[in-house]
């Protein structure tokens, strides 16, 4: 006689817990792609409108609204077959900015560092060059934006963004809460 064993409840409930903790996004994920519409169509915008043999004007800067010192700059060069990406390190905030910190946590700054920035000088922001490929794969640099801003910069906080890019016109129909600078920020 065989006497088979049959799963516990328990255990199927957990192995149906655990496999779907794994495939829900995280509020990480869900961020980038609460906003990832957004970058990428500027970026896009951007990239279209030329000339790829400069770099002027050529630049997205995105930014926690409410924290002008949580942000990620991204300029095209190469002939766009990369972008010079910097993360703030709060050395360049304005002396009116008294009551916004200085300095990165050493969490944000681990967290930047993960994602392949570095701060060669103390005495500028964090810093990343982004090979794009060619046709430039603009989503590298997007999703990268909006992680470093999520990690390092408390993102899941976030109301809102707010995005100054000279070259990418009006606001994209991505139905986010970000808002289309024209002004320059003073966090540039």
């Amino acid at each position: 006689m065989t006497c088979r064993r049959r799963p516990s409840v328990a255990a199927v409930l957990a192995l149906l817990f655990a496999q779907a903790a794994e495939a829900a996004p995280t509020t990480r994920d869900q961020f980038v792609t609460d906003h990832l519409c957004a970058v990428r169509t500027r970026l896009t915008r951007i990239h279209q409108r030329g000339p790829h043999d400069t770099s002027r004007n050529r630049f997205l800067v995105v930014a926690i609204r409410g924290d002008p010192q949580s942000y990620v700059q991204c300029i095209f060069t190469d002939e766009d077959r990369t972008m010079l990406c910097e993360a703030s390190s709060g050395v360049y905030r304005d002396r009116d900015d008294a009551g916004i910190r200085r300095h990165l946590r050493p969490d944000a700054v681990s967290a930047l560092h993960r994602l392949g920035f570095s701060q060669p000088d103390p005495k500028r922001n964090f810093q990343r060059t982004v090979d794009l490929g060619m046709p430039p794969d603009l989503d590298i640099p997007a999703r990268l934006i909006l992680t470093a801003l999520y990690d390092a910069y408390d993102g899941a906080g976030a109301q809102a963004l707010d995005m100054h890019a000279p070259m990418a016109g009006g606001e994209p129909a991505c139905g986010v809460a970000s808002a289309d600078r024209s002004e320059t920020m003073r966090t540039m």
